[in-house]
């Protein structure tokens, strides 16, 4: 259930039975010349929408505006700075404390979101550990799962894993022709440059003029898409479920 789909009355009744939350974090990101920046963002709303279906935990909003700042050179890729985003992500907490959640389970599909939440799991959880996030790209479950299941020499990287999402869960923006006009260059030692030194996005831009693409990028497909989305699933329930629900558990004892 969608907490915007609900009035505060009925979101307060829900919340003393579950105080459990799944939290979206999306990004706008530029895969390729003809792919719409929202993919990463479509395909972890579908994510944690399955999940809060499976777990009848309650749904947030998606917070839309990752730490997209390395790409600001690519038109609408807009985002915040690791800072700024810790402290909207503590304000937020904070307040959905306040409000009697106990229990947050924050979805990241972006490598972007990794210098903001490094930072905010610390603070937020300096007293109890009341956040946890799934990281797509550094959940060590998922890299094993792609290395066994693709050819790819690195089958985590970006552009590969949400593509096949996206295919799978039939994102309305892929077409056809999705690698039309883009560049591919395959220089991972530029990119070690531009990430060691200060990840400017004009510089980013300069190197890589199509976006996040390399040579893997034509691996991606709905059938990984698939396996991925229902491994992503599993290992979610597997590892969050008793973390969300013992949240039940205290209210239903607390009543």
């Amino acid at each position: 259930m969608r907490l915007l789909d609900l009035s505060f009355r009925e979101i307060e009744e829900l919340v003393k039975q579950c105080p459990g939350l799944i939290f979206p974090l999306g990004s706008l990101e530029p895969f390729g010349r003809t792919v719409p920046i929202g993919v990463p963002t479509f395909c972890c709303e579908s994510i944690a929408a399955a999940i809060s279906s499976r777990l009848s935990v309650l749904l947030a909003p998606t917070f839309h505006f990752g730490c997209s700042t390395p790409f600001w050179s690519f038109t609408g890729c807009t985002g915040v700075k690791p800072a700024v985003m810790v402290n909207c992500l503590l304000d937020i907490s904070k307040a959905l404390k306040v409000q009697g959640f106990k229990r947050i389970l924050m979805i990241d599909l972006s490598s972007s979101n990794q210098d903001a939440l490094i930072p905010f799991l610390k603070r937020v959880n300096s007293k109890e550990e009341t956040v946890k996030v799934f990281s797509l790209h550094t959940d060590k479950s998922v890299r094993s799962f792609l290395s066994r299941s693709t050819g790819v020499d690195e089958p985590w990287r970006q552009e590969v894993v949400i593509l096949s999402l996206a295919a799978y869960l039939g994102y309305p923006g892929l077409s056809s022709d999705i690698l039309s006009g883009s560049e591919i260059r395959a220089d991972k030692e530029a990119f070690r440059r531009w990430f060691r030194t200060g990840k400017d996005p004009q510089k980013f831009r300069r190197l890589f003029p199509s976006g996040i693409i390399s040579s893997s990028f034509i691996r991606f497909s709905a059938g990984l898409g698939e396996d991925l989305f229902g491994f992503i699933l599993e290992l979610l329930e597997k590892e969050y479920t008793s973390f969300l629900k013992s949240s039940c558990d205290d209210s239903k004892t607390d009543s």
